[in-house]
């Protein structure tokens, strides 16, 4: 169990009484410009524990902001030559394979682009065959990691820390500038139908029988969360993190799409879903809708009729939306540090996203489930993830008959020795 740490609170609190009722608020530092916080008069109580710790949580991340090296202002790249990478790199943020990414996405791909295009802009595209994309893609991993450095120590660098995170290679980062190299090169190609300006109509993909190095076996899962934490979090939690735990276990959507779930969407049986990250930007389809089990339907109608105060169903400490699905996120991991089940700063562990795990698991535990059946319940859009489930189930279930029947053969040569044994007194006696 995590030691808490008691901080001296006379620093942050500030009191006032007007028309005679007392006023309590969390009061940050003058140099962030924050408002002052509302926070519960009654000091022993739970709701005002949560509410201070999310302060100090988000005074802590402003200090960290705060000392954090600033990066470089990016430097705005000129213009490049014909049949060059940099050229290609120009070709690709203009078609339609870029433009149709989702907005996240393309801030992720705009950045190493950038990159890229700094430190190979001016090499020939035709000259690039599959040992320079293996180089240039060791090389950005290589240098993304001394960014790490960089930004992590600033001028106090630790030296064997920083040798270690140079040593770390990135897979992660090896196989998306791998990705981007193959969406360049199909662009360039696609823009160049008469073959004048790169030259590589004719030429295969560099990256044709390049094997990505991150593999599904080294993925590290979220973790399922266990039935005595789902219990201390409920006993813990204030009630809109309550919701929140039990939308996104019993419907097992992404925190992305429970955070857009409102109101109108449910109709005391089930919910509609627009699933975000497998729907293609700028398309409009029909919403998944998905049946929810008892358990969930009594919380939501609960919900509607006593505290609901938005549009939204779930809502953070102050009744609005949530900003994002990470915020939503945040708060959660934040109470589990609160209560001991994870560490301040760890990077793996229980998270939100770990519930739609459990949710999943649970379903394919159930007897006569399937893949198509856990499908139906997470809206994956292939069956990969769910047959993951269904053969995690499967080898849970098959180790139970196992460990059973193991249990009842020792139980069967144990009784023979006993009988063997018995026997052989018997003889003695006579």
């Amino acid at each position: 169990m995590l030691q808490r740490v008691e901080v001296q609170r006379t620093d942050y609190l500030y009191r006032k009484v007007a028309k005679g009722r007392p006023y309590l608020y969390f009061r940050f530092p003058k140099e962030f410009g924050v408002k002052l916080v509302s926070l519960p008069v009654d000091e022993a109580s739970k709701a005002f524990q949560h509410q201070y710790d999310l302060c100090r949580a988000k005074l802590r991340k402003l200090e960290a902001d705060r000392d954090k090296v600033k990066p470089a202002p990016r430097v705005k790249l000129a213009r490049s030559l014909p049949g060059t990478i940099g050229k290609a790199i120009e070709t690709y943020r203009v078609s339609d394979s870029f433009t149709g990414l989702k907005p996240g996405t393309q801030t992720i791909y705009i950045g190493r682009l950038d990159k890229l295009k700094a430190q190979f802009g001016n090499e020939p595209l035709r000259e690039v065959n599959r040992d320079a994309a293996e180089r240039m893609a060791s090389e950005m991993d290589y240098l993304a990691r001394l960014d790490r450095v960089k930004a992590k120590y600033g001028s106090e660098i630790d030296g064997d820390a920083a040798q270690r995170l140079m040593d770390k290679a990135s897979p992660q980062m090896w196989d998306l500038y791998i990705t981007l190299l193959s969406n360049i090169w199909k662009a360039a190609r696609a823009a160049d139908p008469d073959n004048v300006i790169f030259g590589i109509r004719k030429l295969p993909s560099p990256t044709l029988e390049i094997d990505q190095k991150h593999k599904d076996t080294h993925c590290q899962p979220h973790m399922r969360w266990p039935d005595d934490l789902i219990e201390r979090f409920d006993e813990t939690a204030p009630d809109y993190l309550v919701l929140a735990r039990m939308v996104l276990h019993f419907t097992s959507q992404r925190g992305g799409d429970a955070v857009r779930m409102k109101w109108e969407h449910y109709d005391g049986k089930g919910v509609k879903v627009w699933p975000e990250k497998t729907t293609r930007k700028g398309m409009v389809l029909e919403p998944a809708y998905h049946l929810l089990p008892d358990v969930l339907i009594e919380a939501l109608d609960k919900a509607k009729e006593e505290t609901a105060t938005s549009d939204y169903i779930l809502v953070s400490s102050e009744g609005r939306k949530w900003a994002t699905r990470r915020s939503m996120s945040q708060a959660i991991k934040a109470h589990l540090v609160m209560i001991g089940a994870r560490m301040p700063k760890q990077k793996k562990g229980y998270t939100a996203h770990g519930l739609r795990h459990t949710g999943a698991s649970e379903v394919a535990a159930l007897p006569g489930a399937n893949s198509k059946g856990v499908q139906t319940i997470t809206g994956h859009k292939s069956l990969r993830q769910p047959e993951r489930y269904m053969e995690q189930a499967d080898k849970a279930r098959i180790n139970e008959a196992m460990v059973e029947a193991w249990n009842a053969d020792i139980a069967r040569r144990q009784a023979e020795r006993a009988a063997r044994r018995k026997a052989a007194i018997k003889l003695v006696k006579r």
